[in-house]
């Protein structure tokens, strides 16, 4: 696993390196996206050390690099972004009304993430923060039948 690691760090240095060189201002927010998609941590560091904006917005649901890794289940990515300053309030952007408005303690949630959702709420997301729909974290994990999710939100004091 960690061998399919190097040749994906390797090529982030080399892009920071022709960054550097060509007097280009860093990486893309949407390299550090797709390395986040990945749960590849240590891209992901070596993207925001290079300059990379951490809460750039992909080009298709406006997600952040921390909602793409909170979704994927990606912890070590998820503490990564947070330790970098990452917004834990950003929202989905989607046309489809069920997904607009998700966080990323919301799709946490929906995931069954418990890592990242404790870390997400010790970095203080809002745990009663809603969808378009008025959704919120603690519904959709009851929905889903996410009983753990249920009990570290309920203790987090999110409201029914």
């Amino acid at each position: 696993m960690r061998r399919a690691r190097q040749p994906l760090l390797l090529l982030v240095l080399l892009a920071t390196l022709l960054f550097t060189r060509t007097g280009c201002s860093g990486p893309s927010g949407q390299e550090l996206i797709g390395a986040a998609i990945q749960g590849d941590a240590a891209a992901v560091q070596a993207l925001l050390d290079a300059g990379a904006d951490v809460n750039a917005k992909d080009n298709m649901e406006g997600r952040t690099a921390l909602l793409w890794a909170a979704s994927n289940g990606h912890a070590d990515t998820v503490q990564v972004l947070l330790g970098a300053g990452a917004n834990v309030e950003a929202q989905v952007k989607d046309n489809d009304e069920d997904k607009e408005g998700r966080t990323a303690l919301i799709l946490a949630a929906v995931g069954g993430h418990t890592a990242i959702l404790r870390a997400l709420v010790e970095a203080g997301a809002d745990i009663n923060a809603k969808t378009k729909n008025g959704v919120t974290a603690l519904m959709a994990a009851r929905v889903l039948g996410q009983t753990e999710v249920v009990v570290i939100l309920r203790k987090a004091g999110a409201e029914e």
